[in-house]
């Protein structure tokens, strides 16, 4: 358990989501770094036909060329989302990465998430990737290295481990960097769940100083903490796009998987559908959960933060967001609670970096790479975000306690390392945005009584089987990423 709420955790760096500006706008800063204000968790609803394959979405801002020369420097151009997100820690990247290297030109985009993601993949349809960019594994490595639009980097690390620099062996193994056998993206950012839950309102019901251990234990104290309206004991996000991030632990806490494994769909089968049917009655039998249906991470962070909720699953990176809601009462963070066995989930790819194939300074756009997701950049980030960072010795210095965010990443890492953490993300198919649509419109159907649960999951799973299918004829047979 981490105790939150009395001290301050180092937010100098950080722009809370839920504050930021939502009109999408575009301006210069002063270094001339194009910016697109449009923050990863304030997202509308996303329905189908604003898919990543729609052609119908605009552009936006123009992609930055690729492979320009600029005064007799070398230009590399770079786009991304996670700068927006903090500000303070890239700009100082960008900054140091110029002064290093003053025979390089670098160019940089920024772009809020949802915006960034549906930019990327018109950008790769037109041939306009930028030198370098953000890459978010889940819905875009496997489509980019199936159209060609990403450089494969087997070269340039071979190149760097003959010159005694093992470029690979400096991440985590479950950190995302192949597909299909090589190597292309390097690695900065991954992902867990932690359980946030109000200290306050725990001493005020009456219950231990303490989170729930078991999801029986979850459902007995969020019926003494819910007090309706003023107050709900759970809150779970059934409707944003990060669904998944308050839900997935509990299906592997099920003994349990959602996706394809083993051959087959699990999420009609017994255990998945009992998962469904829980989380149903914890919204409509037990009234814990406020507005299943119509609330998202944006609003139940900040719900949590009003006192509103007093418990929340969520991302292991969450604390620093709510920090910087300010909330007035005492909270912390542990592991999630265990159903049957553990369970989380556990991504690698939340933030990995690529080289297009167009790129004409490859090279330069590697070194750059290396830099995003090198040591000195994680450092940076774990000092004032507890995000879970991919590189080995970055633990290493959380373990001794040295990084601002020590406290808070050792209950990520140790929830990470409990049995039956799970890449939902490659359980499903990698039309990502199609498929959560898909669960959650038939789960939605669940919660509204217009069908049992395992009619809902037996709609999911013949939709995502044609998504699959829609795939092979497109591409072949899925990478090794992808479980089977």
């Amino acid at each position: 358990m981490v105790v939150l709420g009395t001290h301050s955790v180092p937010v100098d760096s950080i722009t809370s989501r839920s504050e930021r500006r939502t009109d999408h706008s575009e301006s210069k800063n002063d270094r001339g770094i194009i910016m697109t204000d449009t923050p990863r968790f304030t997202v509308p609803h996303i329905s189908r036909r604003f898919l990543l394959q729609s052609s119908a979405i605009a552009l936006g801002t123009a992609a930055l060329p690729s492979g320009l020369l600029a005064q007799g420097k070398t230009v590399v151009t770079h786009s991304n989302w996670r700068s927006t997100e903090m500000p303070d820690i890239f700009l100082k990247v960008f900054d140091d990465y110029r002064k290093a290297n003053p025979d390089v030109d670098l160019q940089v985009e920024e772009i809020g998430f949802i915006e960034y993601i549906k930019k990327m993949e018109l950008s790769g349809q037109a041939g306009a990737l930028p030198d370098t960019f953000e890459l978010w594994v889940p819905t875009q490595l496997a489509r980019f290295v199936e159209e060609g639009w990403i450089a494969p980097l087997d070269e340039l690390i071979d190149a760097d481990k003959a010159a005694g620099n093992d470029i690979l062996g400096a991440y985590e193994p479950w950190a995302d960097k192949g597909y299909k056998g090589s190597t292309y993206v390097l690695p900065s950012l991954g992902l867990t769940n932690v359980l946030l839950w109000n200290r306050t309102a725990f001493k005020a019901a009456g219950l231990p100083d303490r989170a729930p251990e078991t999801i029986d234990e979850m459902l007995e104290f969020a019926k003494k903490l819910s007090k309706p309206p003023e107050m709900y004991g759970l809150g779970l996000d059934g409707n944003g796009p990060e669904l998944w991030l308050a839900l997935a632990w509990m299906f592997y806490a099920n003994e349990t998987r959602i996706g394809r494994v083993g051959g087959d769909f699990q999420i009609n089968k017994p255990k998945a559908v009992e998962t469904v049917q829980f989380i149903v009655d914890l919204v409509n039998k037990h009234g814990v959960v406020p507005s299943f249906t119509t609330t998202d991470f944006e609003k139940l962070r900040s719900s949590f933060a009003a006192g509103r909720v007093a418990m929340m699953p969520d991302w292991n990176g969450v604390p620093a967001v709510i920090e910087g809601l300010k909330p007035t009462f005492e909270w912390a963070i542990s592991p999630l609670p265990k159903g049957k066995t553990t369970g989380a989930m556990l991504m690698g790819g939340d933030s990995t970096y690529a080289i297009s194939a167009n790129s004409k300074n490859k090279k330069a756009a590697w070194e750059f790479i290396k830099v995003l997701a090198g040591h000195d950049t994680q450092q940076a980030i774990a000092d004032k975000w507890p995000f879970l960072i991919t590189r080995k010795e970055i633990w290493d210095e959380v373990q001794k306690g040295t990084l601002g965010t020590s406290d808070s990443l050792k209950v990520a890492l140790e929830q990470s390392q409990r049995p039956n953490a799970y890449d939902t993300y490659s359980e499903m198919p990698p039309q990502l945005l199609q498929a959560v649509d898909i669960f959650r419109t038939e789960l939605h159907g669940v919660v509204a009584n217009q069908q049992t649960a395992q009619e809902g999951m037996d709609k999911v799973a013949a939709q995502w089987a044609d998504l699959y299918q829609q795939w092979d004829e497109s591409y072949g047979e899925l990478g090794d990423r992808y479980t089977r």
